[in-house]
C-alpha cells in the first residue's frame, strides 16, 4: 500500500490530526524548546513594556517641567516689572505686589479642574510666610531645603498627597529688587528681609494619576502585542519545525515498516484496511484462517490482548497478535514462527530423550545396587564370622585380612547406599516417613556414631540445640543429612578445631539447623561443583580426600524433599556454616521453644 496516503491527513491540516499533533507537539523536543521561547518572550516582554512605562514617565516629566519653568519665569517677569514700576509710582490704592500675585494665582487655580490640570500655589517660607504657608508636610519640607541650599534652580520631584501622586515642582521666589525688600518689611516689620533673600516659592503640582494610568495601558498594550505576536511567530516556527521532524521520522517508520518480515497492518474502527505492509499481504491465509477481532473484543492499550498462533497448509506457524489504539484503530502484527516452533518439538524430543536416560541411568543404578549388594552382604558377614573366629581360631594374618575385607565392604555398601538414594531422590521415588522428631536427641545420636572419628582427629564437637524443639519429619532420612554433614566437617578439619550444631526458630517461624566447622574451607566459585552429584573440589587423582562426592547433594535433595532448602557459606581458611532451613509448618513445638529460649 502507499504510505503517502497515510500522510495526506498531516499535510492537509485535518483538524483532528492537529489537535493530536499540536499534543504530540508539546511533548516533542521543539515543544519544550518552544515552552522555554514562550518563558523568553514573557520576559522580553515585561521588559519593552516596563521600558515604555519608565520612558513615557520621563518624558512626561521633562516636558512638564520645561513647560511649568517657562510659565513660572514669565509670571516671575512680570511681577518684577510690575514691582519696578509700582516702585517708581507709589499709591496707596495699588495692591503690593505679593497681594497682587496671591489674587492672580488663586483666580487661575479657580478656573482650572484640580484633578487634571496644574494647581498653582505661591507660599512663603515657613514661619516667615506674609500669606499662604506651604500646604502639606512635603512641601514644607522642600522650601526649607531650598532655603538652606545655595542652588537656586527648579526643584522637580513626585510626592503622594492622600491618595493622589502629584509632579511637583518648587521655583523659589527671591527680593531682587529693593521695592520688594522695602514692601516685606513694611508689612512684617520684624522678619528684617534683604536683598536677594529667599521669600518664597512657587509650587505647581500637576496630577499624574491620568497620565499613569494611561501608561500602563500603553505599556501593557504593547507588551501584550509583543508577546501575542512573538508567541505566534515562534509557535509556527517551532510547529514547522515538528512537522518537519515528525515528517522524517514518518517517512523512516514507514521504510522500516514496508521492510518488515513481519506482517503489520492497521485497521480502523469499522474493521476497514488503513494500510498494511507487503508481508501482511502475503499472509492473506491467515486473515482467512484467523479474521480481524471485533473492536470490543480487543482491550485498549494492552500488547497482545488478542493472540493466536495459526498453523498454515505448508507446515509454516504464523503468531497473529492485535492490539487497539486509543483512537480505535486495530493494529494487527503476523510473525512467522516456524523456526521456533521446530526448536520447541526439537527440544521437547530432546527432554523426553534426556529424561529416558535418566530413567533408564536410575533403574540401571538400582538395579546394579541391588545385584552389588547381594554378594556385599555375604562378602560382609563372612569377613565379619573370620574376624570373629566364630568357627576356632585362625591365624592372625587371616584375622587382619579379614578386617579390612570387612571395612572396605562396609564403605562400598555405604557408597552403594547413597547412589541408590541419589537415584531415588533424582527419580522422586522416596516416600518420607514423617513423625515426630525430637532434634535434641536426634543430635545426640549423629555424635554418638562419629564420637570415635571427632575425638581420633583431635576435634571437639559441641551443640547449641533447645531440648524442646520438636519437628514433623523424617527422622531417618535427617539424621542422615546431618551424619552426611557432620562426616564432612570431621574429615575436613584440621586436629584442634571444632564441630557445632546450632538449632533456633527463625522470624518467619521456620526451623534452622546449622553445621558450622574451622576446617580448610571453600571457595566461593568452587559450591556449586560441591553440589554436583560426583562433584569434587579436588579433581586432582592424587587428591588428598577422599569421597564419592554424593554427600552433599543427597542431603541437599532429602533437605528439598522436605520442603526446605540448603545453603552452604565458606571462604577458604575459615571454615564452613552448612545451613538447613525447614518451613514454619514442620515446627511442632513454637510456644515452648520461645519460652525456653526467653527464659
Amino acid at each position: 500500500m502507499d504510505w503517502t496516503a497515510w500522510f495526506r491527513r498531516f499535510g492537509s491540516g485535518d483538524p483532528e490530526l492537529l489537535t493530536v499533533d499540536h499534543r504530540g507537539f508539546f511533548h516533542s523536543r521543539a515543544g519544550r524548546g518552544y515552552l522555554v521561547f514562550v518563558l523568553f518572550c514573557a520576559c522580553l516582554s515585561a521588559v519593552i513594556g516596563y521600558g515604555i512605562y519608565q520612558s513615557n514617565l520621563r518624558w512626561f516629566v521633562a516636558s512638564k517641567t520645561e513647560e511649568k519653568l517657562t510659565a513660572l519665569e514669565l509670571v516671575d517677569s512680570f511681577f518684577s516689572t510690575y514691582s519696578e514700576l509700582r516702585g517708581q509710582f507709589p499709591s496707596e490704592s495699588v495692591p503690593v505686589p505679593a497681594t497682587f500675585r496671591a489674587h492672580a494665582i488663586e483666580r487661575f487655580n479657580r478656573a482650572r479642574n484640580p484633578n487634571e490640570t496644574l494647581r498653582l500655589m505661591l507660599v512663603g517660607v515657613p514661619g516667615r510666610e506674609i500669606r499662604i504657608p506651604p500646604s502639606d508636610p512635603d512641601m514644607a519640607e522642600a522650601v526649607r531645603a531650598l532655603v538652606a541650599s545655595p542652588d537656586t534652580r527648579p526643584m522637580p520631584r513626585h510626592v503622594v498627597i492622600g491618595d493622589q501622586p502629584l509632579l511637583r515642582t518648587l521655583h523659589p521666589s527671591i527680593a531682587n529688587q529693593p521695592s520688594c525688600v522695602d514692601c516685606h518689611n513694611a508689612i512684617q516689620p520684624g522678619q528684617h528681609w534683604k536683598l536677594n533673600d529667599l521669600m518664597g516659592a512657587f509650587a505647581i503640582d500637576v496630577p499624574l494619576a491620568p497620565f499613569l494610568g494611561a501608561t500602563r495601558r500603553e505599556a501593557i498594550l504593547i507588551a501584550g502585542t509583543v508577546f501575542v505576536l512573538a508567541c505566534g511567530l515562534g509557535f509556527y516556527v517551532f510547529l514547522l519545525q515538528f512537522r518537519a521532524f515528525a515528517s522524517d521520522i514518518y517517512k523512516r517508520l514507514s521504510d522500516a515498516v514496508e521492510n518488515l518480515a513481519d506482517g503489520f497492518a492497521i485497521y480502523d474502527a469499522q474493521g476497514a484496511l488503513v494500510l498494511g505492509n507487503p508481508a501482511h499481504r502475503r499472509y492473506a491465509a491467515v486473515t482467512e484462517r484467523f479474521p480481524l477481532s471485533a473492536p470490543g473484543e480487543v482491550p485498549p492499550d494492552t500488547l497482545g490482548a488478542v493472540s493466536r498462533e495459526v498453523a498454515l497448509p505448508d507446515d509454516r506457524w504464523i503468531h497473529v497478535s492485535e492490539i487497539r489504539t486509543r483512537s480505535g484503530d486495530i493494529v494487527r502484527i503476523e510473525s512467522d514462527i516456524s523456526a521456533l516452533k521446530q526448536r520447541e518439538t526439537e527440544l521437547r524430543a530432546a527432554k523426553d530423550q534426556a529424561d529416558h536416560a535418566n530413567q533408564a541411568k536410575s533403574e540401571f543404578l538400582a538395579l546394579m545396587s541391588h545385584e552389588l549388594r547381594t554378594p556385599l552382604n555375604a562378602i560382609n558377614g563372612f569377613s565379619e564370622i573370620i574376624r570373629g573366629e566364630f568357627f576356632g581360631p585362625v591365624d592372625r594374618r587371616y584375622r587382619g585380612y579379614a578386617n579390612d575385607i570387612n571395612d572396605s565392604g562396609q564403605y562400598l555398601l555405604s557408597v552403594i547406599n547413597d547412589i541408590l538414594d541419589m537415584a531415588k531422590v533424582e527419580a522422586g521415588k522416596i516416600d518420607l516417613a514423617e513423625d515426630r522428631v525430637d532434634v535434641a536427641a536426634m543430635v545426640d545420636g549423629c555424635f554418638r556414631l562419629l564420637g570415635d572419628r571427632a575425638q581420633a582427629g583431635g576435634l571437639t564437637l559441641g551443640v547449641d540445640v533447645p531440648s524442646s524443639l520438636r519437628l514433623m519429619a523424617d527422622e531417618l532420612r535427617l539424621k542422615q543429612v546431618l551424619v552426611n554433614l557432620l562426616s564432612n566437617s570431621v574429615k575436613f578439619t584440621p586436629p584442634g578445631g571444632t564441630v557445632t550444631v546450632t538449632a533456633r526458630i527463625a522470624s518467619d517461624g521456620s526451623a534452622v539447623l546449622a553445621v558450622a566447622d574451622t576446617g580448610i574451607g571453600i571457595a566461593a566459585e568452587h559450591i556449586p561443583n560441591a553440589l554436583a552429584p560426583f562433584g569434587q573440589v579436588d579433581n586432582r587423582i592424587s587428591r588428598k580426600y577422599g569421597g564419592t562426592g554424593l554427600g552433599l547433594p543427597l542431603s541437599r535433595g532429602l533437605v528439598e524433599l522436605h520442603g526446605g532448602t540448603l545453603a552452604i557459606e565458606s571462604a577458604p581458611g575459615r571454615g564452613t556454616v552448612v545451613s538447613i532451613v525447614l518451613p514454619a509448618q514442620r515446627v511442632l513445638v513454637f510456644e515452648a521453644l520461645a519460652e525456653e529460649v526467653s527464659g
